[in-house]
């Protein structure tokens, strides 16, 4: 429980610094140069649209980890159920 805990407070934490540090780089350069503020708004939205899809990954990541943790479903398991081939004759 605390391994899932852990992954997704530290994607969301990941999430939100680069959400956040990106917005402020885009209002303070754009501050600068002096663009509007509803420019400045609309850019930042636009650039942070990317990192939407992050926390989904790294949730889904997640989910297949715990799958094959709890049903050790990992390639040796599944190399070991196949059936034995035949030799062949010679």
């Amino acid at each position: 429980m605390g391994h899932v805990l852990g992954t997704a407070s530290l994607s969301t934490l990941i999430f939100f610094a680069i959400f956040i540090g990106t917005g402020l780089m885009i209002g303070i350069v754009g501050g600068m140069i002096g663009l509007p503020a509803r420019l400045i708004g609309s850019i930042s939205r636009i650039v942070v649209v990317p990192l939407f899809p992050l926390f989904s990954i790294a949730v889904t990541l997640l989910y297949y980890d715990l799958r094959v943790r709890s049903e050790g479903a990992d390639v040796a398991a599944m190399i070991d159920a196949l059936p034995a081939t035949p030799a062949e004759p010679a």
